[in-house]
């Protein structure tokens, strides 16, 4: 039997398949990657779900209470843990006529694919898994990603979460297997809407 570790790049993930489809943000991922995945011989050791606590903006201050409810329900994955990096804020201007300017402001995701990478070699080399599955599509892990297999000889199988996006070559080139997300794979994934964890008894948030 041959050992998983998943490393989810959430935002990777948001951005190429949830935000385009809202209604399937409610995604146990540990459905999803048993789907993709061949039925035996594969056994998921651990998930690494890395991602950072949004912020409220100015129109949507509810963001971080769903977000929340939405790591509760990830918490019901016995087998998964998360992996925190950092939402900042980002000062901007805005350029409103040729005269007029204004000081806005965005928010970033820091440090998730360097989480994603350290903690896949890391893994590796104390031979914590088989198998590697990777989420993500994003270029910036390439180097680990080499490391993993010329270096430690391990398999990877590579997950590209975006429905309308290439896979990155740069990623594909050390995959043994790459697999690419489809709309049902995520509509086939979903939570129940109720769920039940130490705590209480919690729902699927009405909108998102």
């Amino acid at each position: 039997m041959k050992r998983v570790y998943v490393y989810i790049d959430s935002f990777n993930l948001y951005y190429g398949a949830l935000k385009p489809n809202p209604s399937y943000k409610w995604l146990n991922v540990e459905k999803l990657i048993l789907a993709l995945l061949p039925k035996t011989g594969y056994k998921i050791e651990k998930i690494k779900f890395c991602t950072a606590r949004v912020s409220a903006s100015d129109f949507d201050l509810d963001k971080p209470v769903r977000q929340n409810i939405y790591f509760r329900a990830l918490a019901t994955i016995q087998n998964l843990e998360f992996v925190w990096g950092k939402y900042k804020a980002k000062p901007i201007r805005i350029q409103i006529t040729k005269d007029v300017k204004i000081q806005g402001k965005t928010f970033e995701e820091k440090g998730t694919d360097v989480n994603v990478a350290v903690h896949m070699v890391n893994d590796g080399y104390r031979d914590k898994y088989d198998v590697v599955v990777l989420v993500s599509n994003d270029s910036d892990i390439a180097e680990a990603l080499k490391i993993v297999r010329n270096e430690l000889d391990k398999e990877i199988w590579l997950i590209n979460p975006g429905l309308d996006s290439p896979t990155t070559k740069s990623l594909s080139q050390y995959s043994n297997e790459v697999r690419k997300l489809r709309f049902s794979n995520i509509k086939d994934s979903q939570f129940p809407g109720i769920l039940i964890d130490t705590t209480g008894t919690f729902h699927k948030p009405k909108t998102w």
